[in-house]
């Protein structure tokens, strides 16, 4: 019984979230619109977390090799620009 009342209590909070976020949004409305991003704009801040990758960046053209077993990287920023190129290689 006390699993059944935690889940209600759970689907009851999700449920006030929702209609207070709901509610904001339709008061102070949200305007989100995409970043001007350079045609030739590539990922930055490349670290590897787990795993052994290699990232080499030649010109408009990014490389990314990942060996052997799986891996984590992180970036700082993800950005492609429309004049670039990023290639992910799994060997």
């Amino acid at each position: 019984m006390m699993k059944i009342k935690k889940f209600y209590y759970l689907r009851k909070t999700s449920s006030l979230v929702l209609a207070l976020s709901l509610f904001t949004n339709s008061l102070f409305p949200v305007t989100l619109e995409a970043a001007d991003i350079s045609p030739g704009a590539l990922p930055t801040g490349h670290q590897v977390v787990i795993g052994n990758v290699t990232y080499e960046v030649n010109g408009s053209t990014a490389t990314m090799i990942q060996q052997g077993s799986p891996a984590i990287n992180t970036f700082d920023s993800f950005d492609i620009g429309s004049a670039a190129t990023v290639n992910v290689l799994i060997d």
